[in-house]
């Protein structure tokens, strides 16, 4: 037998050992204390909020609100990077919100609201109640039987449904 003395190296007890002074990293002493120790140095995604991003600030509908909802990026204690999501209300939109901005009254409810003040039109709330609505005039021929007279002595003409889109009747 050869009696000659090894000598092996440990690198490391502790984690303080493997200090490469990176705050980028963190620092592993990996089987500490032993002859098979060794340092590992694992890059870390951030250290402090400015590296996660920009905070951003946009308006958004949130149901029926216009929300101005601010996304703030934070770095982790674990060091990771993720964001913050809060959302101020700006407006209750009372008819609803679309693309940032709250929906105008609709045109109409009901009929109505559509009267054009014309006893000769048939007037109608089309879609009542939805940003889709508008109001529609359908000509009416007659109230009474004159409205319906054709200047022909042989026929005898009549209101028939007075006030209706389809009320004459020769």
């Amino acid at each position: 037998m050869n009696n000659q003395c090894r000598h092996e190296t440990i690198i490391c007890f502790t984690n303080v050992d493997c200090n490469d002074n990176n705050q980028q990293t963190r620092d592993i002493c990996v089987n500490p204390g032993t002859v098979n120790s060794f340092c590992r140095h694992d890059l870390l995604q951030c250290i402090n909020n400015a590296q996660c991003g920009s905070m951003a600030s946009i308006l958004v509908c949130s149901g029926n609100n216009l929300v101005n909802r601010t996304i703030t990026p934070t770095c982790t204690a674990n060091n990771f990077c993720t964001s913050v999501t809060n959302d101020l209300l700006v407006q209750a939109c009372q008819y609803g919100c679309a693309n940032a901005a709250c929906l105008p009254r609709p045109i109409c409810f009901t009929d109505a609201e559509c009267n054009d003040n014309n006893a000769y039109t048939q007037d109608l709330c089309i879609n009542p109640g939805t940003q889709q609505s508008f109001c529609q005039h359908n000509n009416i021929r007659c109230i009474t039987n004159n409205d319906c007279n054709d200047n022909n002595a042989q026929t005898t003409d009549i209101c028939v449904n007075p006030g209706t889109v389809n009320s004459c009747n020769a």
